[in-house]
């Protein structure tokens, strides 16, 4: 007996420190958005030091903006629109070069794709169109793709088969579609863009929900000196529910894969050898995966997997997989019902990354602190800790915590050993590193005069 017990004892201590989350509970933002809340992002608005919140609603037709008050609260500001149908991509990008960030939103009803000017302090324009005629529009993002130092979009038209490009001249007005991917019945849903192939351009990864299938379109413009998509890769096929499909070092290693969430099978990630991908499915009791991201959320430097589901019951799973193991899917919370998008983000500039939800069958939005960076941590812990960057993923800047008083100098490097950012001083009151000049992609962060490196991901 006295066996069993200290066998039981030792289980669960194992469950407390293998099992725990690095999230807190789930803290309310609002228990009534627009209905049918659908897509989320998050960036800085009002050109305040702490990063707010966008949703998109579909049945609703809002987009709605929630400032960050900087004390765990969030309150919700004068919508951006109230009349955009079925609001199924959001994108927060500077269209307009005017150092601040404006909002981008597909309307899947209406076939359209639109942008709002920010007028710097969270106010925003009337709806600019940019393209109608994109039949079931869904996804849009936002990043040079032609390589001239401006933000153009690339966006999904579902019902069209197409995935297509706007060049921006950099003051926001844009040129017409330029086609991606035109593979006829093909339905795409979702897509990601990234440097996967290391050679300083944005190429794209695309989920169709109508052929079931993963593609890679590799961008030439290196290559050629202009942006071209011919050359593709199948990733994957007999995908049946695709609803979402990122780039992300899931295996730790310093370069790019591919992971999705589907509802009828597994999350699963991709790995390039050659001109085939193999399969690493992720275990799981759960059913309905329909939203994932990579990223290191316990700040160990290597990525984790949190994966999102929308199943029939009423009250569906929020996980994660530590360090992207396939197995070992732990718990965040099992308190929302149909997580179909989230962000992660350092909302509170503690040097970790927080997440914020959409319930979309309740028209909630929450928010979940991680705990990682805590205020409670002892003198000792806080004199072990190490020099740590944040946020990683990062689209413009990298904020450094724990450095001292006195400067160290820092270059930045490419996979391939390409210094692109050169010798830089930081210390505890210049603690920040402008990367928005970057390509997506990994790079390295290497200290003179020090054996470490640190890694980070250019959105």
């Amino acid at each position: 007996m006295k066996k069993i017990i200290l066998t039981l004892f030792s289980a669960l201590v194992t469950c407390f420190i293998f099992g725990q989350s690095p999230f807190g509970a789930k803290q309310n933002i609002s228990s009534n958005t627009g209905t049918f809340p659908r897509v989320i992002d998050a960036g800085h608005l009002n050109n305040d030091a702490y990063e707010d919140i966008v949703i998109g609603t579909d049945v609703g037709g809002t987009i709605e903006w929630y400032k960050n008050n900087g004390n765990g609260t969030f309150t919700l500001q004068t919508l951006i629109s109230s009349s955009l149908p079925r609001v199924q991509g959001i994108a927060i990008a500077d269209l307009d070069n005017d150092n601040d960030n404006d909002v981008i939103a597909t309307s899947f009803s209406a076939d359209k794709l639109v942008w709002f000017e920010n007028n710097g302090s969270g106010s925003f324009g009337n709806e600019q169109l940019i393209a109608f005629g994109l039949t079931d529009a869904t996804t849009v993002k936002a990043g040079d793709i032609d390589g001239n130092n401006t933000i153009d979009l690339v966006v999904c038209s579902y019902g069209t088969h197409k995935v297509s490009w706007f060049s921006n001249d950099g003051t926001g007005n844009f040129g017409g579609a330029q086609a991606i991917s035109d593979i006829s019945n093909s339905g795409p849903w979702d897509f990601d863009l990234a440097d996967y192939d290391l050679d300083n351009d944005l190429d794209l990864v695309v989920a169709y929900g109508s052929i079931d299938a993963i593609v890679l379109f590799d961008n030439d413009l290196t290559q050629s000196g202009s942006p071209s998509f011919s050359n593709y890769y199948l990733v994957a096929s007999a995908n049946y529910g695709l609803r979402d499909v990122h780039f992300g070092d899931v295996d730790n290693n310093g370069d790019l894969e591919i992971i999705k969430a589907d509802e009828y099978t597994n999350t699963a990630w991709y790995k390039k050898s050659g001109s085939s991908f193999t399969e690493t499915a992720f275990t799981t009791n759960n059913s309905v995966p329909s939203a994932v991201i990579i990223s290191d959320v316990n700040n160990d430097n290597s990525n984790d997997v949190i994966v999102g589901y929308s199943s029939t019951s009423t009250t569906d799973e929020l996980t994660w997989y530590k360090n992207s193991s396939s197995t070992g899917e732990q718990s965040i919370d099992n308190t929302q019902n149909d997580i179909y998008d989230f962000v992660l983000r350092d909302f509170d500039n503690d040097g970790d990354l927080d997440m914020a939800t959409i319930a979309t069958s309740q028209n909630h939005l929450n928010w979940f602190e991680n705990s990682t960076n805590s205020s409670s941590l002892s003198t000792t812990d806080l004199e072990m800790t190490k020099i740590r960057i944040y946020p990683n993923p990062t689209s413009n800047v990298l904020r450094f915590k724990n450095v001292q008083n006195e400067a160290l100098k820092l270059s930045v490097y490419n996979l391939l050993g390409k210094k692109v950012i050169s010798t830089q001083s930081i210390n505890a009151s210049n603690n920040t590193l402008d990367v928005s000049s970057l390509n997506r992609g990994v790079y390295i962060i290497h200290f003179e005069d020090q054996s470490e490196s640190l890694k980070f991901i250019k959105q």
